[in-house]
């Protein structure tokens, strides 16, 4: 995996070969950006950047903040892709974005059929897993709205 200036240097050489219309563009490969679902990972982008898109929304979230700055979230686990354009909209850069599911703390328990997912650091509480007991994870979720819900004042 290589650092987060690694991927803002491909991006900068890649937007650099676009503008100088480059024939060995496709030579280069696309830097991978990695993120484990419901972490956040800081990603420098160009200077000309003024756009992002991220070609799966359901796998990840992207923000653009000041300076270039780019807050990536992992959502679900999968691939897609995150293209960075200029102010005309020429791209200026391109990378696989990677999401992993987490697997730090968490403790799976399989009952037949059905699953239900752990956070155990310290003590274990249940936690939404993808892939976890349809029932188990609606109930949980209804949990977590409502708390959230109540902490918001509705």
């Amino acid at each position: 995996m290589r650092s987060d200036r690694a991927i803002a240097t491909c991006l900068i050489a890649l937007g650099a070969a676009i503008i100088a219309g480059g024939d060995d563009l496709c030579a280069a490969p696309m830097e991978t950006i990695s993120v484990r679902t419901n972490q956040a990972r800081i990603v420098r982008l160009p200077e000309n950047a003024q756009t992002v898109v991220v070609g799966n929304p359901s796998v990840a979230d992207v923000s653009l903040q000041k300076n270039n700055v780019l807050v990536v979230t992992g959502k679900s686990f999968g691939i897609t892709n995150v293209i960075a354009l200029d102010a005309q909209g020429a791209v200026v850069g391109e990378s696989q974005l990677r999401v992993e599911a987490s697997r730090d703390g968490i403790v799976m328990v399989q009952h037949g059929r059905q699953r239900q997912s752990f956070i155990c650091a310290p003590s274990c509480e249940p936690t939404l897993a993808i892939g976890d007991d349809t029932e188990a994870f609606r109930t949980l979720k209804g949990q977590i709205e409502d708390r959230n819900a109540l902490a918001a004042g509705k």
